[in-house]
């Protein structure tokens, strides 16, 4: 969909020289959460991110034909949080705000079973049943990123380490190669033979 009175590509091309693509693009996620959002990054750098149809003409270089339109969808990143929970309250703040647009009504009732829906909905994707086992659920998986990417640091840091030490172990030969060249030759003690 193009921006407010544009047109795509896509729109503009005639549907016999549009040719349909599997491919993604952009923040490619790890968690889907519906058809439309998801969340994609890694530990304390999460994003719910949402999914775009998009178009381009073909290249040659792609192996593609410059006169046909290829469709393909594209993430683009619409909240950030460093966890998991907070993408989870970003995702109800926009699909809350959007169900009160398209309802524009006065009546409360209306207001407290989309928020209902949406509740539920969350809880039946991840399978719980009370908000604190929702956030236990997020603090877990925010605790399992941590510590991934703790042990990745620390992986390179004794890689660092074992590396330095090699290093310091060849320089402590190639030193003490040139320090036995270097000493001077002992010389041996002339015996002198006492004559009675």
């Amino acid at each position: 969909m193009a921006r407010k009175g544009k047109q795509s590509l896509a729109e503009v091309t005639a549907p016999e020289n549009i040719i349909e693509t599997t491919e993604e693009v952009g923040s490619l996620p790890f968690f889907d959460i519906d058809d439309e959002y998801a969340i994609s990054g890694c530990y304390a750098d999460m994003a719910l991110v949402i999914r775009k149809k998009a178009s381009k003409t073909g290249k040659k270089e792609n192996n593609e034909d410059p006169s046909k339109v290829y469709t393909f969808y594209r993430w683009d990143e619409l909240k950030y949080n460093s966890q998991l929970s907070g993408v989870f309250n970003s995702y109800l703040k926009i699909k809350k705000l959007t169900a009160f647009k398209k309802l524009r009504t006065n009546d409360i009732k209306d207001l407290i079973k989309i928020e209902q829906d949406l509740a539920d909905y969350l809880h039946k994707l991840l399978d719980v049943k009370e908000n604190e086992q929702f956030r236990n659920v997020c603090d877990l998986t925010d605790t399992v990123l941590y510590l991934k990417q703790q042990i990745t640091e620390a992986s390179k840091v004794l890689s660092d380490y074992k590396r330095l030490i090699a290093d310091t172990e060849l320089e402590f030969k190639e030193a003490k190669k040139i320090i036995v060249e270097n000493m001077p030759k002992q010389k041996k003690h002339k015996v002198v033979e006492e004559v009675e």
